[in-house]
This record gives C-alpha cells, sequence and structure tokens, in this order.
C-alpha cells in the first residue's frame, strides 16, 4: 500500500512540473499600421506579431528595428475593416502568415510602411551597420480575396579591406514586380540592368525565402570570406 502511495505521489508530482516543450507561447504585438489593403473603402490594421517564450530585445530602438532571438519569429496578422480600431490579439485575424521573416536571412524585424499606392510594405535586415549587410522588402496586396506578394526588393552594402588599409563600398539593389513579370538588377553604380526571367505573383500564403530570385543573391559572391 505504502509503495503504490509513493508512486501514485511521484506521478503526480511529475505533471505538476512545467516542461519547456509544453511551454505556452506568448504573443506580443511589435509594429503595426492601418491602410485599406482590400481596397473596399474600409480602414484595415495589418499587425507584426513576435511569438515565442517572451520579448529578448529591450533596447530603445525597438521602435526601429527588434533582434529575433533563438526561439523567437514573426507573424504577420491582417484584420479587415478594423484599422481604426486598437489591435487586440483576442480576436481572430483575417489572415495569418507564420514567420513573415526567415530569421536565418533577415533577424532584424523593421516597422511595417504604407507604399504612396497603399500597399503594405514588410522590410527585414540580415544586420545593422554591418560590414556586410542588406534589407528585404516585400510588397504585400489583395487580389482575388486573398494577400499576395506583388513585389521583392533587396538592397545591399558590401564593405571590403583593401590592401591600402582604405575601404571599397559596393552597393546594389535587385527589385522584382512579379505584377508585371519583370525586375532588374542594380551593382554598385552601374545602370539597372533587366533580368532575365519572367515573374509570377506568388501567395503569401505560399511564400518563402525559397522564392527569393536567384540574380538577387548575386551579391553574396563578393564575399571573400
Amino acid at each position: 500500500m505504502r509503495t503504490a502511495f509513493r508512486i501514485a505521489l511521484a506521478l503526480l508530482a511529475m505533471q505538476a512540473i512545467p516542461t519547456v516543450a509544453g511551454a505556452a507561447t506568448k504573443n506580443e504585438v511589435l509594429y503595426q499600421t492601418s491602410l485599406d489593403i482590400d481596397r473596399d473603402g474600409k480602414p484595415d490594421k495589418a499587425l507584426l506579431v513576435l511569438a515565442g517564450p517572451g520579448r529578448t530585445d529591450f533596447h530603445e530602438l525597438t521602435r526601429d528595428r527588434y533582434g529575433l532571438s533563438e526561439n523567437e519569429r514573426v507573424d504577420l496578422y491582417i484584420y479587415l475593416g478594423k484599422g481604426g480600431e486598437n489591435a487586440d490579439l483576442r480576436q481572430k485575424p483575417d489572415f495569418v502568415k507564420q514567420q513573415i521573416a526567415d530569421p536565418e536571412r533577415v533577424p532584424w524585424v523593421q516597422p511595417l510602411e504604407v507604399s504612396k499606392s497603399g500597399s503594405l510594405l514588410i522590410s527585414a535586415a540580415h544586420q545593422w551597420g554591418a560590414s556586410h549587410d542588406w534589407t528585404e522588402i516585400l510588397t504585400v496586396i489583395y487580389r482575388n480575396g486573398e494577400p499576395v506578394v506583388a513585389g521583392f526588393t533587396m538592397g545591399w552594402s558590401w564593405n571590403s579591406l583593401l590592401a591600402d588599409d582604405t575601404f571599397e563600398t559596393l552597393e546594389g539593389e535587385c527589385d522584382v514586380n512579379f505584377l508585371t513579370g519583370k525586375g532588374t538588377l542594380t551593382k554598385d553604380a552601374d545602370k539597372p540592368q533587366p533580368i532575365k526571367a519572367v515573374f509570377k505573383p506568388v501567395k503569401l500564403t505560399d511564400w518563402t525565402s525559397a522564392n527569393i530570385p536567384k540574380a538577387c543573391d548575386w551579391w553574396q559572391s563578393q564575399d571573400d570570406d
């Protein structure tokens, strides 16, 4: 009897101990903006939501960028017709895209913006102020009732130390318009050159870093490390 009783107590104690795997994910709004993304005349709200064990970057500059740590990700929430309301994560969004920014490529998430044409701009950077740096921007619109990636822009800055101890800076940009099917690549001070490929819009639900045109990663071949 005593042995069985002790076993029962031990099982109860094990059940009461929380495990890391079972820990609840915390959600927190990092950035938000209002826009009429579905063009129905009513303001909508887009949120970048931090998901993970809890905020790890408390620097005052998080108003300009947030650096993702291990086990953190940023999701995109879209609430249609609720652009004039305060953000409330208890309400179910009309659209969710988990891990809108690839933390392996661009772990520095930046505030949401709205283009002059009313499109949603989602940007994230590889590093801040480093010798090798780049920023990626997704242009998102609504088409046939769902978010679509209409454009992708990557701008980079590549600093190299020369033999005479001076620095050489190479800058460039890759800009792809999935709606027109065309793209351009600019290498340093050269004029933009057309990319020899045809592009099509990608549903935001299906978008991953694998959809980034290969031509946009041209600059990485300049790495001498």
